[in-house]
């Protein structure tokens, strides 16, 4: 299961590096319609990195969500304690605490969501960073 996300996670970014390769040999050509922005050409090659972005995407959706877990839930029985009247955790262990993030394209708008201060910086340079690319392309 973890190679069906694997290989949706590669076809995705395969994809989109071909199309940023074809945007640089001119088989490809970047748009804004609105907010939303499009790829488009007139060479049939130009379907290929749109196959593998949806194969990709198709990958990912099969995928079952138990996959994306960290570790499986262990359930204890009702009121169990250690002798000594520790619930969960030795001395020494700590938490792990997971953090999130994520940034969501809209056009040349971006929405950034975290709940940790180093991912929010780190999607803040990824959203700039696209949108550097992005004006590059367009404006070439």
């Amino acid at each position: 299961m973890r190679a069906t996300l694997a290989a949706g996670y590669a076809l995705i970014v395969a994809g989109v590096v071909l199309y940023f390769v074809m945007a640089f040999l001119g088989l490809a050509h970047f748009a804004l319609f609105v907010v939303f922005p499009v790829v488009y050409s007139t060479q049939a090659i130009a379907l290929i990195p749109f196959a593998l972005i949806f194969l990709g995407i198709v990958l990912l959706m099969l995928t079952p969500p138990f996959v994306y877990m960290r570790r499986p839930v262990e359930f204890e029985p009702y009121g169990f304690e250690d002798q000594l009247g520790q619930e969960a955790q030795e001395e020494g262990e700590r938490e792990r605490k997971s953090s999130f993030g994520g940034l969501v394209m809209i056009g040349p708008v971006p929405i950034i969501f975290s709940n940790d201060r180093k991912i929010t910086y780190a999607m803040i340079a990824l959203a700039i960073i696209l949108i550097a690319v992005f004006l590059f392309l367009y404006f070439r």
